[in-house]
């Protein structure tokens, strides 16, 4: 289910990290969470599948016009910003 997602993304970005497992962890469980909420607010908390969530992760990456460079996964906005 979800936390199969949450593990391939995790995954993924250990893999591209250079051996970081806590940023590693930390970038996907942020992107998770994010696909999350933003495929709740289109189809409300008890109508929302991993399905919905699958959908919702390409939009849950920050846009930036600027690669980060190695070490740094991902530049991501605090907890309680609004993109």
């Amino acid at each position: 289910g979800s936390g199969d997602i949450l593990g391939g993304i995790a995954a993924t970005l250990l893999a591209q990290s250079n051996g970081a497992p806590l940023a590693s962890a930390a970038c996907a469980a942020w992107v998770h969470g994010r696909a999350g909420e933003r495929a709740a607010s289109h189809h409300g908390v008890r109508g929302t599948t991993l399905g919905h969530v699958l959908h919702a992760l390409a939009s849950a990456w920050p846009r930036s016009s600027r690669v980060p460079h190695p070490p740094v996964l991902a530049k991501l906005p605090r907890a309680g910003d609004r993109p």
